[in-house]
């Protein structure tokens, strides 16, 4: 049996706009649970910090660009916050194959290092 993600769908989303991009999420993800996606800067790219993802995804969010959907599990999502998001998210669409890191490495981002360690 052949899986329905067959993509590989990464989003990076500018800090300041990280409520409008969990918006985003919760209309094109597949539950409400969506809507906490992006947490805290995990990138950072010409001195903006990022909150990115990487997932696989179906065909149909290549649709996406042109609308949003409406499904069920969404009902009271913001969508004007939704298509502010989809103006300032970096995304990237592509087969299925490559490293989440590599790809966010060829977008341009970096990862934050963080020390976990604490300093005496």
């Amino acid at each position: 049996m052949r899986t329905e993600y067959t993509l590989q769908l990464t989003v990076c989303a500018p800090m300041a706009m990280i409520d409008d991009a969990n918006q985003l999420a919760l209309i094109v993800g597949e539950s409400a649970a969506d809507v906490n996606t992006f947490q805290h800067a995990t990138h950072t790219k010409d001195g903006v910090e990022y909150a990115c993802i990487s997932t696989v995804a179906k065909p149909v969010v290549a649709g996406y660009t042109g609308g949003l959907p409406h499904p069920e599990h969404a009902q009271g999502a913001d969508y004007e916050a939704a298509m502010r998001a989809m103006q300032a998210v970096t995304w990237d669409l592509r087969e299925r194959g490559q490293r989440p890191s590599e790809i966010l490495a060829e977008l341009g981002f970096e990862v934050i290092v963080v020390d976990d360690e604490a300093e005496e």
